[in-house]
């Protein structure tokens, strides 16, 4: 037997209130398979599961109110240290290219190390290899 949208999402939010999260969300989406400009159903179903509501109805929901997409939490992303990958920060790559005659970017690469690594060990060879560089 069919339901009006409405009453799905009667039925799903008192199943939500009582407890029954999985069956609350079957709900709120057959709800909006009916009627896909369901805000309140939107809204609820946002709020339990964010990641298949960003999936599959942000857009609709952009659509009907511009103001709920700055609501919702941004995603930040993780800010990335090495600019070129393929420079691997080592001391015994810094040294090499000190072998080689490339001061300045063992010299880069060296106060990348002592800005960016956590072990005690390697900031302590990259400052004596720092220091040789300075002499």
């Amino acid at each position: 037997m069919n339901k009006s949208p409405f009453q799905n999402y009667r039925d799903a939010k008192k199943r939500l209130q009582n407890g029954d999260i999985k069956t609350g969300k079957d709900l709120l989406i057959k709800t909006l398979e009916i009627d896909s400009d369901f805000y309140s159903a939107l809204c609820l179903l946002s709020e339990i599961d964010n990641k298949l509501f960003k999936k599959n109805y942000l857009n609709k929901t952009s659509l009907l109110d511009s103001s709920f997409n700055s609501s919702l939490p941004k995603k930040t992303l993780k800010k990335n240290t090495l600019k070129n990958k393929t420079d691997i920060p080592t001391v015994t790559y810094a040294n090499l290219l000190l072998a080689q005659g490339k001061k300045l970017k063992a010299k880069k690469m060296l106060l990348q190390i002592i800005e960016n690594e956590k072990n005690t060990q390697k900031i302590k060879k990259a400052e004596e290899a720092l220091a040789k560089l300075g002499e």
